[in-house]
């Protein structure tokens, strides 16, 4: 289904100011601290266009001011030949600066520096209150005021902060300062995608989704004063909406909107008209070879756009230029005249084509042609429309798509088409448009190009598994038809179709978790050989070695399971082969077995490698992101922390949810809500659907997690009884992780009970977490203080923070019960270690680990006044004097409070009273 945006701002609503965030405190404190140590007496900054070094200086010099004298000089190129022009505005003496000499404008400085001095107090540790000079562009300065500089640093009278911009040089001689040792350089690099999010949710005061800040960050590739103006746009003009608390973009908005128009066209301001020609060639054709734009425009030109900083050759891709931002490109191609465009490509694309493009600038250069109004072939506009939908550029390939007329293409565009309705979370759609694929299909290449996201489309939808299965069974009968037509190649056509029809058949058993019956299939697809449709073949072993990894992590060997994702992902394709979504269905197989492996380190990775190397994929898959990282908190014990990143997920995934991830999303976040007692109404109260149109894995863990929410919400024994029969359930499948899975959540109710089963399955599972839980189980019942201690600790290192809290509440008991002061000690630190590991408050840890010990009365109000002062050190006497009473009252009190709270001395209360 096509879901809808929240309404946007009001009009009225959209003329407020957006806060405009101050992303660079890293960066401040590195040069507070470097200017505060003696032997640095400069910073150099260099930093491209709109990274943030005007804004940085300027907060240098408020953090200065008050304590030092602060002199701030902005270089500009009226100036630049003017000698010590720059400095006249800050100079009282009358005439001007260009007639005197460099020792008269020494002299006039240090009196400057003199009339303004003030104590040094604080940010800026200088015992002998340097004065600090801040020159924003170094670059267009004139060099009597840089050498001035530079005495004036070497001999020690000032500190220097100086900016300059990426591809230019500070007038010299600023540059000697580093050179001899005195100065310290720094360069400004674009937003990380974390610092991006960060910064998307300052500026609009509330919380964004994921997709949506990864959308607009990629659009400015990190700079902070171009993501600020499409998020500005973006809101005037109603392209970010809010639903369900959190800030949504148009996934189809071009970063081109006034505010952002008028910053690039400034920049682009004075270009020589050669210069404009080849930018315009890159913006239609990025990227483009280096060679072969030279042969096209003059090599003046292009260094004049690359002293300009407004293309460059990526480090990443030797040879290749490139806009310096994609947001550039995005502005040229919109308002570049459509005869301008036209006229260039009839020109020049017959040289531009000649070097065999990659699929980004295949979809430019094919765009620009149809945007021009001129001929397109066909089998170029299906590539490109299949490169678009892959890049999660739906609307572009649903327009690629449509512009095909050949009736032998047809049925692959019609399966992009699906693609690009898939990617919109348009299930229903895609499904019409793959049907009528499969009607169209005349060949086993059609056949198979829309045959993987039919299936993907249907789970989405939540139709009965028979449906999948009639699918496989129709495609093993289609592939005989058309065999019987191909006399030289039917047997190789039969044995690709019927392959593929394995490989549906295989995925629908992962809905249903017929891990056990998936072995053989797989086992027969990577043995096997395919010399006519290799390509096909090696799609089909990508795939077949996925459902192995979630095979074997259902099992009890996801650290198996996660060598066979690997395996899967190292392949590579042919990225037009197919319209399905390989690398993400891949990548969250990857993710389900670090995580049930327990290996954190491998889960972080892989997140990261989702986030950063598959960026596009997180408009549709975004929220899968989420959903493994709450899992990973959860796993951990960290519930706290894993909420908000859960009901972000629910919103990413109410937008798209291509792998059906939303009921497990919001089963943990009923979970992790009702285990720190912040329900949330607005959650809708789940019951598992049982639909199966997901894999089974993830639906076993939706029920578990819904179960163990129900237990903390009710308390009545029912939630419990649901944990125990999934885990008998999937003991009598073979299913060893998903039962202990189950018993893990049910050892968090009754520990006691399900102690031992606990152990003996862990016992047969593989990877760091089952290692942790078997810790956990062999010292539970140990009775040993010092033991559990130990043991905590270990679970402790490996982040398993529920355990590693339980166990150290039963050390903790123990050891007061039978006097262990030092095992007492190091329970309550572990106890305070897991605590601000996971965000709770270490005093909530102790005293339920007191709990366990105390006498069942309540301390009364005068017991808790004398414990509490006793704990601190105070003697009888002083707490009689203190509170007025009796010694003898006093030592009555305190006698109370040891046998209530089961200790034998007041050198023990430290460690029970909060």
């Amino acid at each position: 289904m096509v879901h809808r945006y929240g309404d946007g701002p009001s009009a009225n609503e959209r003329r407020r100011d957006l806060v405009h965030p101050f992303c660079r405190d890293e960066e401040l404190q590195a040069i507070i601290r470097d200017l505060s140590q003696e032997a640095c007496r400069a910073v150099l900054l260099e930093s491209d266009m709109g990274l943030g070094a005007t804004t940085l200086l300027q907060s240098v010099a408020e953090r200065a001011h008050g304590n030092m004298p602060v002199l701030a000089i902005h270089g500009t190129p009226s100036l630049a030949k003017i000698p010590f022009g720059v400095l006249a505005a800050n100079l009282r003496a009358s005439g001007p600066t260009s007639l005197r000499s460099p020792v008269e404008m020494i002299r006039d400085m240090l009196a400057l520096f003199s009339e303004t001095a003030v104590d040094n107090s604080g940010n800026l540790d200088d015992s002998q209150n340097t004065p600090l000079v801040i020159l924003d562009e170094a670059e267009f300065i004139d060099q009597p005021t840089a050498e001035l500089l530079v005495h004036l640093v070497q001999v020690g009278s000032v500190k220097l902060l100086a900016s300059y911009r990426t591809g230019s040089e500070m007038t010299e001689p600023l540059p000697s300062l580093w050179s001899k040792g005195v100065a310290e350089r720094m360069r400004l690099l674009p937003l990380t995608r974390s610092e991006g999010h960060d910064f998307c949710c300052a500026m609009l005061s509330g919380r964004v989704l994921p997709s949506s800040s990864w959308h607009m960050w990629s659009a400015a590739a990190g700079n902070p004063l171009l993501l600020s103006l499409i998020i500005s746009d973006a809101y005037q003009d109603g392209h970010l909406s809010q639903s369900n608390g959190a800030w949504v973009a148009d996934a189809a908005m071009l970063p081109n909107g006034v505010q952002l128009q008028g910053l690039v066209h400034g920049q682009l301001r004075n270009l020589s008209a050669a210069a404009e020609e080849a930018l315009a060639l890159v913006a239609l054709s990025e990227p483009v070879k280096s060679a072969t734009l030279r042969e096209i425009v003059s090599a003046e030109a292009i260094e004049e756009l690359l002293r300009r900083r407004i293309v460059h050759a990526p480090a990443w891709e030797p040879g290749q230029l490139r806009l310096i931002n994609p947001a550039y490109g995005d502005v040229i191609r919109a308002t570049l005249p459509h005869t301008k465009s036209r006229r260039l490509h009839l020109q020049l694309i017959e040289k531009l084509n000649a070097e065999a493009p990659n699929p980004e600038a295949l979809l430019r250069r094919t765009m620009w042609a149809l945007d021009s109004g001129l001929p397109t072939d066909d089998g170029q506009l299906l590539q490109a429309g299949t490169f678009a939908c892959k890049l999660y550029q739906s609307e572009t390939g649903l327009h690629l798509a449509s512009a095909i007329t050949d009736p032998k293409f047809l049925s692959r565009a019609n399966c992009v088409k699906a693609r690009a309705k898939f990617n919109m979370g348009d299930y229903a759609a895609a499904v019409g448009l793959l049907e009528a694929a499969e009607k169209q299909a005349t060949n086993v290449v059609d056949l198979l190009f829309g045959g993987l996201l039919m299936n993907a489309a249907k789970a989405a939808m939540g139709l009965p598994l028979k449906a999948c299965y009639e699918d496989a069974a129709n495609l093993r009968r289609h592939g005989e038809q058309l065999a019987l037509s191909a006399e030289n190649d039917s047997e190789q056509i039969i044995w690709i179709t019927q392959e593929r029809a394995t490989v549906l058949e295989l995925l629908t058993m992962s809905r249903e978790g017929r891990y056990l019956e998936m072995d053989s299939p797989i086992r027969t697809i990577l043995a096997a050989s395919a010399p006519a449709y290799e390509l096909d073949h090696k799609l089909h072993c990508s795939i077949a070695l996925a459902m192995e990894s979630e095979r074997l992590s259902a099992l009890g060997q996801p650290e198996s399971g996660l060598t066979a994702a690997f395996s899967a992902l190292a392949m590579t394709h042919q990225e037009d082969r197919d319209v399905y979504f390989l690398p993400e269905m891949i990548v969250t197989r990857s993710q389900v077995a670090a995580l049930l492996a327990g290996d954190w380190v491998q889960a972080e990775q892989i997140l990261a490698h989702f986030s950063v190397d598959m960026g596009p994929a997180t408009i549709s898959f975004g929220g899968s992101i989420d959903v493994a990282r709450g899992m990973v908190m959860l796993r951990q014990g960290r519930m706290s922390s894993a909420l908000p990143v859960l009901r972000s997920g629910i919103v990413s995934l109410q937008q798209s949810d291509p792998q059906q991830m939303l009921g497990l999303c919001t089963a943990m976040a009923m979970y992790a809500g009702a285990g720190t007692g912040h329900l949330d109404a607005t959650a809708p109260n789940l019951t598992p659907s049982g639909a199966n149109n997901c894999m089974y894995l993830v639906s076993i863990h939706e029920q578990a997690f819904a179960a163990a929410a129900l237990e903390y919400r009710e308390k009545n024994g029912q939630g419990l009884t649901g944990l125990i029969r999934l885990a008998d359930d999937a003991a009598k499948r073979g299913h060893l992780t998903l039962e202990l899975t189950a018993l893990a959540l049910a050892v968090g109710f009754d520990p006691d009970s399900y102690m031992d089963r606990f152990a003996s399955v862990a016992a047969k599972v593989q990877g760091p977490w089952a290692g942790a839980v078997r810790t956990y189980a062999r010292v539970w019942a140990s009775g040993n203080a010092r033991a559990l201690v130990e043991a905590g600790e270990e679970l402790l290192s490996a982040r398993i923070y529920q355990h590693a809290q339980k166990v150290f509440h039963k050390a903790f008991a123990l050891s007061l019960g039978s006097h262990q002061q030092d095992v007492a000690l190091r329970a309550r630190d572990g106890l305070a270690r897991v605590a601000h590991a996971t965000g709770e408050t270490a005093t909530q840890g102790v005293t339920e680990g007191v709990s366990s010990v105390e006498s069942k009365a309540v301390l009364t109000k005068r017991e808790g006044e004398i414990a509490a002062l006793a704990a601190s050190g105070a003697s009888d006497k002083d707490i009689a004097e203190k509170l007025g009473v009796s010694v003898r009252t006093v030592e009555g009190h305190l006698y109370r409070t040891y046998a209530k709270l089961g200790i034998a001395a007041r050198e023990e209360l430290d460690l029970v009273l909060p």
